[in-house]
């Protein structure tokens, strides 16, 4: 018997806020982890299901498939209570393939030899965490973002809360909760189940279901009650346990996945907007997943993933431009917090015209990540992430030699193949007035060393630590005097132009600077610019350290080990 409470979460705001919640009142939530979770409900073309007073869901979720037969139950507010028998399958099977047992007796004395057909389906983006009070585990706490598909196409998206009780939880648990959510928040219960709404939403016969009503767009329930802070919890999902043994593949897929699930643990902060830091993360995980395929892409066949590094790339495009405004903004705001007072409102005119492009590329990243085509790339790289050897390539030595394929044959190469890479710049930037553009190659090289030492650090000796942080130090320098380049660019595109550049898609961008604001403008692109010389001529300071005997002799102790 299944019991668990259900509510509809109107906005990103509330949806955020309880994604960072510690605890609910004296109930304790767990770590979070982020699942893709792909539903497909079936019948047969009569309904004998329905009829019956059931719903049949295929789950695929974590290369796991799951048949659940759920009873249609019955809601009191938002609790609601119902039979469930599920199974365990090795794939998705017609019922006359289950093993024997109840789900399949129940499924079959229904349909008898009727055929199933499909209903709709549902994509989750699952945040699911624990509930805990004093040592018992009574429930599983899940936020769920939700697409309804027929056909290929969503039909509805919506934001949802579930808190299913377990074997250690009682009823009072789940009503304690409830109140504690409805108190703290602006959720409403929610009196259907997501197979109802479905049915709603697409006009199929709901006899059975005993909900007659269309779906509808959840108003919002209430503002949030700023006066009632939940505590934040800051974890988000475990590191993979990446070993030697591993094959190059799965220590590739392990790192992915650990990459992914940060990328969707990030994105309900992203839409919302408030927390730079959480677009900042999101837009990490994807660069880290890219150049995890520089690392273990030659173990995978090109054709198979081809399609994720496109839509990672996509997904980078449409973030960057916004976190690139909000580094610039922040800036602009600290250089301006050391001006006296009286001055400090002279670049209200740049940071108008910095909002007004922030808000701009921020509408077009949201359209993207509503987009079908961001939805189908997650939904379809999720299930590659969760399938071992899916798009593997062959390591077997067929008509000639083995391909090294183990991360203990691979690791100490690739990271001798990077160190060389960062090396191979010393003659180039150690020069008077190097080249800028010689200074950002070394800071991309830089940054894939570093994430070469940490793709492997768990089977690296210790010494991989202190690397990374050697490497890191120079990756800062490199990133603080790009930044100025940057900024020192733009800075003299407004004050020639008038308005900001055109971006390299050839749109303009909205905004532009008034004759009152260029006096603040040119003030703070001759500090950018002396920032810029200062950063040059630090540099080879920062450098020294990355390119000597010692830290030779540091990497070869880390690779020792294996």
């Amino acid at each position: 018997m299944e019991l668990e409470a259900k509510f509809t979460v109107p906005d990103e705001r509330t949806f955020q806020q309880l994604l960072a919640a510690s605890n609910l009142g004296a109930f304790r939530l767990g770590q979070s982890t982020v699942a893709r979770v792909h539903d497909r409900y079936l019948d047969t073309p009569e309904g004998a299901l329905r009829q019956g007073g059931y719903a049949l869901r295929l789950r695929r979720e974590d290369g796991r498939h799951l048949a659940s037969v759920k009873g249609l139950g019955e809601a009191s507010g938002a609790v609601h209570r119902r039979e469930e028998y599920e199974v365990e399958l090795p794939g998705p099977l017609p019922p006359q393939e289950w093993p024997p047992g109840p789900s399949r007796d129940l499924v079959l004395g229904l349909i008898q030899d009727r055929p199933l057909v499909p209903l709709f389906e549902l994509e989750q983006d699952r945040h699911q965490r624990s509930v805990t009070s004093q040592g018992r585990q009574v429930g599983e706490f899940s936020l769920d973002r939700v697409r309804v598909r027929q056909d290929d196409a969503v039909a509805a998206t919506y934001l949802e809360l579930e808190v299913e009780l377990l074997a250690d939880g009682q009823r009072r648990d789940l009503e304690e909760i409830s109140v504690e959510l409805q108190k703290r928040t602006g959720v409403a219960p929610q009196p259907q189940s997501k197979f109802e709404r479905g049915l709603a939403l697409f006009g199929l016969d709901p006899a059975a279901a005993g909900k007659g009503a269309r779906m509808e767009v959840a108003e919002p329930a209430g503002a949030v009650d700023e006066g009632s802070e939940l505590a934040p919890a800051t974890k988000g999902p475990e590191e993979p346990l990446i070993v030697a043994d591993d094959s190059m593949s799965e220590a590739g897929r392990k790192t992915l996945r650990f990459q992914y699930q940060k990328m969707l643990y990030h994105e309900p902060g992203t839409r919302l907007g408030e927390d730079i830091e959480a677009l900042h993360d999101m837009r990490v995980a994807t660069r880290r997943m890219r150049a995890a395929w520089r690392v273990f892409g030659d173990y995978f066949e090109p054709k198979a993933v081809a399609p994720f590094l496109k839509g990672l790339k996509r997904t980078g495009r449409a973030l960057g431009p916004v976190r690139d405004l909000d580094v610039f903004r922040e800036k602009v705001r600290a250089y301006a917090a050391t001006l006296p007072e009286a001055e400090q409102g002279r670049l209200d005119g740049l940071l108008g015209v910095l909002d007004a492009r922030r808000e701009a590329a921020r509408a077009r990243m949201i359209v993207y990540l509503d987009s079908e085509k961001y939805a189908r790339f997650v939904a379809r790289f999720g299930q590659f992430l969760e399938v071992e050897g899916m798009g593997a390539r062959e390591v077997g030595p067929g008509d000639g030699d083995p391909l090294p394929h183990r991360v203990r044959h691979v690791a100490p190469m690739a990271t001798y193949e990077r160190l060389a890479a960062v090396r191979s710049y010393d003659e180039w930037v150690t020069i008077p007035d190097p080249p800028l553009e010689r200074l950002h190659a070394l800071r991309i090289a830089c940054k894939r060393l570093r994430y070469t030492l940490e793709f492997f650090e768990q089977v690296l000796g210790p010494d991989a630590r202190v690397g990374i942080k050697e490497v890191v130090a120079v990756q800062d320098h490199l990133g603080e005097l790009q930044d100025a380049v940057v900024a020192s660019g733009i800075l003299g595109d407004l004050l020639s132009r008038g308005t900001w550049a055109e971006e390299a898609e050839g749109e303009p961008g909205p905004g532009s600077i008034s004759p009152e604001a260029r006096e603040g403008v040119e003030a703070y692109l001759a500090a950018k610019e002396s920032e810029l010389q200062q950063l040059v001529e630090t540099f080879p300071e920062a450098w020294g350290p990355l390119n000597t005997p010692e830290f030779s002799r540091l990497v070869a102790e880390a690779v020792a080990v294996l």
